[in-house]
């Protein structure tokens, strides 16, 4: 009898550090996840610099051509005055009215640089305004990620700290296991997804849901020796013992 009820006092135990191992593995999880979360605020942010640097290599462009259409605007009117202090000396009715045409051409030409010239001011202003207000948007944001951040690592500090209580409260309960028991559960818990350890509910295996032996149940229950799953070769420990 005193074997039996040592026996059930190690599977009992064991439970109890199994719990520990799956809350240690999913903390962990959290843990690794964390770089993931922080890559993927740090490419938002990179994202955002990018569209502000394209808008802005664009907004260069803009200037560049308003500059060559300010430089053809100087041409056309240089070329005008020319043609009109020509027209002053001019003798020859033909070269008169000649001049008089190129005048107006150049006049025309003027004109529609002129009109590309207020479309091309008009873009760079809204560009400009555009720029500004993603540079403050990304400013706000980058302060708001700042402050992500800052959380995210204080998260990540209390989640290793709480590992390192488990990890203590863990190492007491293997020091109170039959050591041979323990060594069967670290080889199971290897090969079966952190779980060495399934409880038994209405006389079925809890973690792969297959119906037991009458045999095995009674095996459990007298606990005499480890009793595993038909099937998924887990430690098997009744439910209603823990």
């Amino acid at each position: 009898m005193n074997e039996i009820k040592y026996l059930k006092k190690d599977l009992e135990i064991l439970y109890k550090l199994q719990i520990c191992d799956i809350k240690i593995k999913n903390i962990n999880e959290k843990i690794n996840h964390i770089p993931n979360i922080l890559k993927e605020v740090n490419k938002v942010l990179e994202d955002k610099k990018k569209k502000i640097d394209i808008e802005k290599n664009n907004n260069n462009k803009l200037i560049f051509l308003r500059k060559e259409k300010e430089s053809l605007l100087a041409l056309k009117e240089n070329t005008i005055k020319k043609y009109l202090t020509e027209l002053n000396v001019v003798k020859s009715n033909v070269m008169y009215k000649t001049l008089v045409i190129e005048i107006e051409k150049a006049k025309d030409d003027k004109d529609v640089i002129e009109d590309e010239l207020i479309k091309l001011m008009d873009a760079i202003d809204k560009n400009v305004c555009l720029i500004k207000k993603k540079e403050k948007e990304l400013l706000q944001f980058k302060e708001q990620t700042q402050k992500e951040t800052e959380k995210i690592e204080i998260s990540a500090d209390l989640l290793k700290k709480e590992i390192s209580v488990i990890k203590k409260e863990r190492e007491i309960y293997k020091l109170m296991i039959n050591s041979l028991v323990f060594l069967e559960y670290e080889r199971l818990s290897t090969c079966c997804n952190g779980l060495g350890v399934s409880l038994v509910y209405k006389e079925s295996c809890s973690v792969c849901g297959i119906m037991l032996r009458p045999q095995l149940i009674n095996k459990i229950k007298k606990a005499h020796t480890l009793v595993f799953c038909d099937n998924c070769s887990r430690i098997l420990l009744m439910g209603n013992t823990i």
